[in-house]
């Protein structure tokens, strides 16, 4: 039997919400550059950090909102049958700019409240079948949810008065998103697990679960958690990172990479980004991606982030800018960079090199400049046979660290980013 929810709570959902949907928005839209993906086919998202507040520079880089904390069951209601909407802020900011929301997260092992622990399993059921029914009612237009997050590493402790195993095995993780699909009927419903990329085994059962969801209409789209643990454990691999998105990618359901980070200073940081992003954006099944964190000291790992507090981006962060707008090209899983159109390809070899390959003789101008577009090298004319050519036999000097070499031939100019551990 459901219970009275408090008054307080009541009279805001049925008496206040109503009034403040008829008010002009609270959250202004300011004119700030365009977000990293913005006009492009899949969003480039983030986290609103903390208790629900969104950072000023959000819009400047991300299209879509997914609250780190303030979603989650324990931080909505922390006091049985008080309910505290502090994802508010998120939402609303999400809706007024036009980025999609996606809630995070219904069901986990995790971040839930502890009195859930010490009820009946008829009343833990009734319990969480009402906090999804709130939801429901409080954000009609959410854009995602993730119904079940981290069912295999995770589960969530109370899944026996769901249902438990049952039948299929997995019988708690339908009843939960039966229940989303009844009381959150305009949202795709996604499921989001890690350890993915890095273990096969966890792939072979997620795709049970999925399978089952999808057999019974309750799925739109798969999570594919990737933090700095899982991707190190693969050495930043994109071959396996391509492998296993191929495997997700076979259930005809889009695919949704998320809580993506990568730590370290600023070299490793670009290097690794550099290595894997790619193979995530580039993948025909995936349809957007959320980042975990952006700002220093407002991330969970302290060397995950991408701008430092004083606002000036880290090298990884820039490139990504370029990368997604396509004012670069993208790293190949050997490490070679390669001309999107054209004889020309460009290589950096891990000993920093960078060597020129060309299928004809070609006349080419090279430069090189740092991340914020400020000259290095100034323009150099060189003319080269067909073959491969270190570009420092031509007299190209350029300092240690991170730069972009343009490379420009026929008419047309190639960008590309280039580490280099050691000068000339």
């Amino acid at each position: 039997m459901r219970r009275t929810i408090s008054c307080v709570n009541f009279f805001f959902r049925k008496r206040l919400l109503p009034l403040v949907s008829m008010l002009p928005a609270v959250v202004t839209v300011l004119p700030h550059a365009a977000p990293i993906a913005d006009g492009k086919a899949k969003f480039l998202g983030n986290i609103s950090p903390l208790w629900g507040s969104v950072p000023a520079t959000f819009n400047e880089y991300w299209n879509q909102v997914t609250p780190e904390n303030s979603g989650k069951w324990l931080y909505v209601e922390r006091r049985r049958d008080t309910m505290r909407w502090s994802l508010d802020t998120s939402y609303f900011y999400a809706k007024d700019n036009g980025m999609p929301f996606k809630q995070h997260t219904f069901l986990w092992g995790n971040q839930r409240p502890s009195w859930i622990d010490s009820l009946t399993p008829e009343e833990q059921r009734e319990e969480v079948e009402e906090w999804i029914q709130l939801f429901g009612e409080h954000y009609p237009d959410v854009d995602f949810i993730d119904v079940v997050n981290e069912p295999i590493n995770n589960p969530a402790p109370y899944r026996e008065a769901l249902g438990g195993e049952g039948e299929t095995g997995w019988d708690w993780i339908v009843w939960a998103y039966e229940k989303a699909r009844q009381y959150c009927p305009n949202a795709r419903l996604l499921i989001n697990e890690f350890n993915l990329v890095n273990n096969a085994a966890i792939v072979d059962r997620y795709l049970e679960i999925i399978k089952l969801l999808q057999e019974r209409g309750l799925i739109h789209g798969i999570g594919i958690q990737s933090h700095y643990w899982s991707l190190e454990e693969t050495a930043f691999s994109p071959d396996i990172i391509r492998s296993t998105l191929d495997r997700l990618a076979e259930t005809g359901l889009q695919l949704y990479p998320s809580e993506l980070d990568i730590r370290g200073d600023d070299t490793t940081q670009l290097m690794n980004y550099r290595k894997i992003f790619p193979a995530y954006w580039e993948h025909p099944a995936v349809a957007g991606i959320t980042l975990w964190g952006w700002i220093e000291d407002a991330t969970w790992e302290d060397s995950t982030y991408l701008l430092h507090k004083d606002g000036t981006e880290r090298p990884a962060l820039a490139w990504l800018r370029k990368y997604v707008t396509g004012e670069i090209g993208s790293v190949q899983g050997n490490g070679s960079i390669k001309n999107s159109g054209g004889p020309i390809t460009v290589q950096s070899g891990p000993d920093g090199s960078l060597r020129l390959r060309l299928d004809r003789h070609a006349a080419l101008s090279l430069r090189i400049v740092d991340l914020r577009g400020r000259t290095i090298v100034p323009m150099k004319s060189l003319s080269f046979p067909a073959g491969t050519h270190d570009l420092f036999t031509a007299a190209l000097k350029a300092p240690a660290g991170i730069c972009i070499v343009i490379v420009e031939a026929g008419g047309a100019a190639e960008r590309y980013v280039w580490v280099r551990p050691g000068a000339e």
